[in-house]
């Protein structure tokens, strides 16, 4: 594990992804804290770097690192831990995670064989609030898989109100 300083050109490369088109560039977000990071791992994600904080009390977030197959993980100071977060109070960790495509005739696998099932489909939906709450609404229906169209997949805000 090393470490990363707010100059540092993994942090720079990582803090560009707060803007859309390096989003789509790199075909990568942000996301922020140790259950989001479980959760991207859960859902096949790709993480490709986690950025710790460095200091006291940072045990719970560095300890969730110790499952992630990465092939960087840098310990940041407050500061840069705080831009490279889009929230008002950052969770200690921050990681650059892959998007995670499936071809849509893959959804018969991901909802199973047992009889009839309800499937989100958002074909041109792309602000994440909206998608956030209709995911959310469609999982507490039973929803067992959601369909995009051709909109930006990922953002930190799409994923934390909605995965």
């Amino acid at each position: 594990m090393g470490s990363a300083g707010f100059h540092n050109a993994a942090v720079h490369a990582a803090r560009l992804l707060h803007q859309k088109k390096h989003r789509l560039e790199r075909r990568c977000f942000l996301i922020e804290g140790p259950l989001l990071v479980r959760a991207a791992l859960d859902a096949g994600a790709r993480i490709e770097q986690v950025f710790v904080l460095d200091e006291e009390g940072a045990a719970p977030a560095l300890g969730a690192t110790a499952a992630v197959p990465t092939t960087q993980v840098l310990r940041v100071d407050a500061r840069t831990l705080e831009s490279l977060s889009q929230t008002k109070t950052p969770q200690g960790m921050v990681a650059v995670v892959g998007f995670v495509d499936r071809e849509a005739r893959a959804i018969a696998r991901l909802i199973g064989a047992d009889g009839p099932a309800l499937v989100l489909v958002l074909p041109t939906l792309s602000d994440p609030g909206n998608a956030g709450t209709l995911v959310r609404s469609a999982e507490a229906f039973g929803a067992r898989a959601g369909l995009r169209g051709k909109t930006e997949g990922a953002s930190a805000r799409r994923f934390r109100h909605g995965r």
